[in-house]
């Protein structure tokens, strides 16, 4: 039997998410602002600060989640929800972990002088990277609810297959005792 496990997805994508949203993320600020080469320093607060803000991500997510699922669940509308979860995904979680990101960038600026300020500007590129990754989170959930169905209903037309051929044989076993019974007399 297939089990899909949710919770054990959700745990699963975590790490992957990060790394690709580090990844992406350092990709376009090489592109766009050449001049920035962090230190060490600087790439480790910044794996801290994606790390801290993917669990904060990953709570929201979930409670988004919770409260779909009470009035939009998935048997229901599959399209539906995937959209409605997407949406409130991204506006919520994206623009939290957006803001995190800019106000962390500017305790970083004004009080530590560690790093130069890039502004609003990244603030928006981090948005969007943040509502790509969460996209693929939920693609990925979107994908197992259908993988769930389509393994529930093969389980389904294979249990009406036996109860069928059990039927079949019941009918069979009805229709040759008389006759048995007549040819013995």
């Amino acid at each position: 039997k297939l089990n899909f496990n949710p919770r054990k997805t959700r745990r699963v994508l975590f790490l992957p998410s990060v790394f690709l949203y580090l990844l992406i993320e350092n990709v376009i600020k090489g592109l766009l602002f050449y001049r920035f080469y962090p230190t060490i320093t600087m790439m480790v607060g910044q794996v801290v600060y994606v790390i801290i803000g993917f669990v904060i991500i990953f709570r929201i997510m979930a409670v988004i989640r919770y409260e779909l699922e009470k009035k939009n669940p998935w048997n229901e509308n599959p399209l539906r929800r995937f959209l409605l979860q997407s949406f409130y995904s991204i506006l919520l979680a994206g623009g939290i972990q957006s803001l995190l990101a800019f106000l962390a960038q500017y305790f970083r600026f004004s009080v530590l002088n560690e790093a130069m300020f890039i502004g609003f500007n990244l603030a928006i590129i981090q948005f969007f990277i943040t509502a790509f990754v969460i996209q693929l989170i939920v693609l990925v959930e979107f994908a197992q609810y259908l993988l769930q169905r389509w393994h529930t209903s093969e389980m389904d037309a294979e249990k009406f297959e036996k109860e069928k051929a059990e039927f079949q044989l019941e009918m069979l076993k009805t229709q040759i005792n008389p006759h048995f019974l007549f040819n013995n007399l």
